[in-house]
This record gives structure tokens, sequence and C-alpha cells, in this order.
């Protein structure tokens, strides 16, 4: 649920509730998949409309030392019922991890 706090810039200034299942897969000793599916409000931006907002993530990460991880991940939102001023969004992204205190 997003609640209508911070700046003007910041805020849609109503109340948007949401639903967000996140999920998690161990795939062996080196590998793992998680990610989540979530539906919510969400207000245009341009002419205020309110609408559905659906989103997808998906990560897959592989630990390559005890210190050392990477991951590859993806992120989709798709406005159902939006206005044609917001549009979807899809992102890809990639990076590894170093544990310094281990």
């Amino acid at each position: 649920m997003s609640v209508p706090t911070g700046g003007e810039a910041f805020t849609s200034g109503v109340v948007q509730p949401g639903v967000n299942y996140c999920f998690a897969w161990k795939l062996g000793e080196d590998w793992s998949l998680g990610g989540s599916t979530a539906i919510g409000g969400a207000v245009d931006q341009i002419t205020n409309d309110p609408y559905a907002q659906f989103s997808q993530s998906l990560s897959l990460g592989h630990t390559w030392t005890k210190k050392v991880d990477s991951f590859l991940g993806s992120f989709m939102c798709s406005r159902r019922s939006a206005p044609d001023t917001d549009l979807p969004q899809d992102y890809f992204n990639a990076g590894f991890s170093v544990h310094i205190n281990q």
C-alpha cells in the first residue's frame, strides 16, 4: 500500500492499495531464482486518473565464492487500464556483490 506522504512532486495524494507475492528458490548448491508478482493502484501523473498497475520481476543469482555473488534480473511494469500517457516499462540489470565482512 502506498500512502500519500512526501512532497507534491512525489505523491499521488491518495491511498493506493496493492498485493505483492515474493518468491525464491535455491537451485542446487550455487544458483538461486527469485522474484515478485504484484498488482496495485496507481495514478497517472498527467491526467490524475487512477488505474491498476501490474509488475513482475525475476532474478537469477550465482554464488562464485564465499565472498562473491552475481545476478541477472528483469523487471516489467504494465499499466492496466492506464491512459496513453503512462506507458509500460521494462528493465534489465546485472551485477556482482562482494561481501566484505565474511
